[in-house]
């Protein structure tokens, strides 16, 4: 969930102050794709304002939900049983992890004087991930 922020302060001089809301936020260019970075737009960043100096926003503490994980892994096993006896045994493993390569997001850019990454993506997950094993029972 993202909690926005003003960046300004308040009365009390607290930092991080909530905005006020003027639109909708999961509209307007919520979901569309950033022509210069490239990324989903994760709410609306034009949906908010900066509220006025000694007052608290409108915005709800936590509105905006990242996308949802959708990761995909796979385990391959071989199993070699030497001179037909189960007590000796080679076993090779193959993961993969992330198999399909889906980006998955993990955070979001919540502050409204951050105007160059506020309602984009902050971070994402690692990429497609392969792991190899031998293991000798005996």
């Amino acid at each position: 969930m993202a909690r926005v922020t003003s960046g300004a302060s308040n009365i009390a001089a607290t930092i991080g102050q909530y905005p006020n809301v003027v639109s909708d936020p999961n509209a307007g260019l919520a979901g569309t794709i950033d022509p210069v970075s490239g990324l989903p737009y994760i709410f609306d960043p034009k949906a908010f304002a900066a509220p006025l100096a000694g007052t608290y926003g409108n915005a709800p503490r936590a509105f905006a939900r990242l996308f949802g994980r959708n990761q995909t892994n796979l385990t391959l096993t071989k199993n070699f049983y030497f001179k037909n006896e189960d007590r000796y045994r080679l076993q090779l493993r193959a993961e993969a992890f992330n198999v399909f390569n889906k980006t998955q997001f993990t955070g979001v850019g919540t502050v409204l004087t951050t105007t160059s990454t506020f309602g984009l993506p902050s971070g994402t997950r690692l990429p497609r991930e392969f792991q190899f094993g031998a293991k000798l029972s005996f």
